[in-house]
């Protein structure tokens, strides 16, 4: 996912990881954990965060800093039904709402926001 005003392209790595591609020099800022399988980037309309999933067997979505400097920050409130919660989290052109997918306890995928 490209931000425009930099330039800078979000993308899951195939070490399972959030990057971050500045598009003109070609730099790459890793912005999450070597130990922690992400994926989903999408940008918070400032620019300023990166929001994404923690894949596992209990997922979460959480926001961090876009520069890579600073710490992530939880962003799903309630505990995941299952290890396919939380897929793909987009933030609203606002910033106010980030829509996502939740399965319920039988497998029925819902959309939320």
């Amino acid at each position: 996912m490209i931000w425009p005003e930099t330039l800078e392209m979000a993308i899951e790595s195939l070490e399972t990881a959030v990057h971050v591609i500045d598009l003109d020099s070609g730099e790459i800022t890793r912005l999450t954990k070597r130990t922690e399988i992400t994926g989903w980037p999408s940008w918070s309309p400032d620019g300023n965060e990166i929001v994404y999933r923690l894949e596992g067997a209990s997922p979460a979505i959480f926001a961090i800093p876009a520069d890579g400097t600073g710490e992530r920050r939880p962003v799903s409130t309630t505990p995941a039904i299952n290890r396919f919660d939380y897929q793909g989290p987009t933030v609203s052109p606002d910033g106010s709402l980030i829509s996502f997918t939740r399965y319920t306890g039988t497998g029925e995928p819902r959309g939320f926001m």
